[in-house]
């Protein structure tokens, strides 16, 4: 593998004091390269970003799962309400797709259950989400009834 090192810059004072030697395919520093190329920035600058942002996100625990491209459009069409904006909110989202609260009392649902739901709303071109809201409605308009048979 190529040595694709760079001449390191002028550390300010508030650098960090221990420098890293990272070994990298061609076709990762090329990607790299031309991040810095597109951001007008030198090299060391946009890796020394990168890799304060995957720090951010390594969990100090556990594992970590990156969900990226056709995948995450497909995730997020599935679950509905827009782009994952991070973490809570894409827990905010499966909660929501996984069951259907009234006032205190939660209804879950099971993994057939949603993929029929998911089925139904792709059937009519909606999103889960929007065939709840349409049928709450009328769950609403029931509620009474099932509540005298009770």
């Amino acid at each position: 593998m190529p040595d694709h090192s760079t001449a390191p810059s002028p550390a300010p004072s508030t650098a960090p004091s221990t420098s890293l030697r990272v070994r990298v395919t061609d076709d990762i520093f090329h990607r790299l390269q031309q991040r810095a190329e597109d951001s007008h920035q030198p090299l060391e600058q946009v890796l020394d970003r990168l890799v304060a942002q995957a720090v951010k996100l390594m969990p100090e625990r556990g594992r970590v799962v990156v969900v990226t491209g056709s995948t995450l459009t497909a995730l997020e069409q599935i679950l509905g309400g827009g782009s994952v904006l991070h973490e809570a909110d894409l827990l905010l989202k499966v909660e929501r797709l996984a069951g259907v609260s009234f006032l205190h009392c939660r209804l879950p649902f099971t993994p057939n259950q949603l993929e029929a739901l998911a089925e139904k709303a792709s059937r009519n071109s909606l999103s889960v989400e929007q065939l709840i809201e349409r049928t709450a409605p009328r769950i609403y308009e029931h509620f009474f009834d099932l509540v005298e048979r009770a």
